[in-house]
This record gives structure tokens, C-alpha cells and sequence, in this order.
């Protein structure tokens, strides 16, 4: 993996969140018992919901020079969108902007930015060397969410990478919609600085125009 000092998570990271995927029910099947019979599966908590992530990392970084930059894309892709709420992110990364733009022009823009945000894993997870995260088992509840705190250790570097993924509970599940790397920088912060100048420029097309773009040349990037 390629060492640098902030990591996305997209958007907000990142970061950043992830579409929420809907927890689907079983179909029900003839002559099966009544459904209330079975124990529903417990939602996972903050700290899970990044370990889970995390372990997905790990996974693509291993196969590393093993894959070119659409397979570990291909890869990555449902880890991401499970864990980050990207619409959310997306419109928070917008800010004001948001209110003025069509149906059509925020649904390409969230698009854009969840392509944008699983390639900028996509480059900067690409290499095993050692790497290993910890995550603090108790998240830290923090104003309209709760915040887990990590570290991603690199065996090639005595101070370990603080990341610290803001959550915030959607439809009964947690999704991360903000990474803070080394504990104080904002991904979405960043991001929106980045889109505000866009948008008051060249409008949202340009926005998913750069973003497109900008996702394309890290796939494309060599691991």
C-alpha cells in the first residue's frame, strides 16, 4: 500500500457513505413455519460494521499485484457501499448547492461520487506488506452519531495511521458518512471546499464530468 497521510473513505474519507442496501426478508417458502418462529439476525454494531470493512481491505491488498485495477474495483465495490452511506455523503459534500439541483443531476452526481469514492480504495489499497488495522471495540458517541476509532498499523512505520470513521444509524443499520484521518482531518471537509469551487464555477455536470474522470485514472493506476 502506498503510504499517504490521508485516506478517503468518500468522500469523506473520505469516505465517503455508502448507498444503504435494505435488509431483505426471506421468502417465504410452502409449508414452512410460521415466520415469526425465526430469530431475526441483529443489525451489527459501529465497531463490527468497520471491522467488517476493514477485513474487506485487508482481502483486496493481499491479492494485490494479483489484480489490475477493475477486478480489485469489482472487489472493493460491495464492501464500500455497504459500509459508507454514500447518498448522504454525497449531498453533505455538495452543501448548499444540494437544494438547487434536479433529480436527475443529484442521482448522476451520486453515482459519480460512489465510483469515485470505491476507486480512491481501489488506489490506495492495492499491496500487502504487513499492514494490520485495530479498531477500539466501543464506539464513541459523539454529536448525531457515534465515532470508532482505529489504526491502520504499517510494519515499515513506528506511529501507526489514526482512522476514525464517524457513523450514524440509517433504517436500523450503522453507515459511516465521514473518515477522519489521523484523528482531526476531515475527508468531507475537504470534499466540499473541492465541490464548492466546481459547482460555483462550471455547475453539477462538470462536478460528474471531474469525478468520473478523476475515478477512472486511479482504477487505471498501476498497483
Amino acid at each position: 500500500m502506498r503510504a499517504r497521510r490521508t485516506l478517503i473513505g468518500l468522500g469523506a474519507v473520505i469516505a465517503a457513505a455508502a448507498a444503504t442496501l435494505p435488509v431483505s426478508a426471506e421468502e417465504p417458502v410452502a409449508g414452512a413455519r410460521a415466520p415469526q418462529q425465526l430469530a431475526a439476525r441483529p443489525a451489527a454494531g459501529p465497531a463490527a460494521v468497520i471491522d467488517d470493512f476493514h477485513a474487506a481491505l485487508l482481502a483486496a491488498m493481499r491479492a494485490g499485484p494479483k489484480l489490475d485495477g477493475a477486478a480489485r474495483y469489482r472487489l472493493l465495490a460491495p464492501a464500500v457501499e455497504r459500509t459508507f452511506d454514500l447518498p448522504l455523503m454525497t449531498q453533505m459534500a455538495v452543501g448548499s448547492h444540494w437544494n438547487g439541483l434536479s433529480a436527475d443531476q443529484k442521482d448522476k452526481l451520486i453515482e459519480a461520487f460512489r465510483r469515485f469514492t470505491v476507486a480512491n480504495y481501489v488506489s490506495h489499497f492495492d499491496s500487502f506488506a504487513g499492514q494490520r488495522f485495530q479498531v477500539e471495540p466501543a464506539a464513541r458517541p459523539v454529536a448525531g452519531g457515534q465515532l470508532v476509532q482505529s489504526q491502520l498499523v504499517l510494519a515499515d512505520r513506528k506511529r501507526p495511521v489514526e482512522l476514525d470513521y464517524m457513523m450514524r444509524e440509517v433504517n436500523g443499520r450503522w453507515r459511516a458518512v465521514d473518515v477522519y484521518a489521523e484523528g482531526t482531518i476531515s475527508e468531507l471537509a475537504r470534499r466540499r471546499s473541492e465541490f464548492t469551487a466546481v459547482l460555483t464555477r462550471s455547475g453539477a455536470d462538470a462536478l460528474v464530468d471531474r469525478l468520473v474522470e478523476r475515478a477512472q485514472t486511479l482504477i487505471n493506476e498501476p498497483a
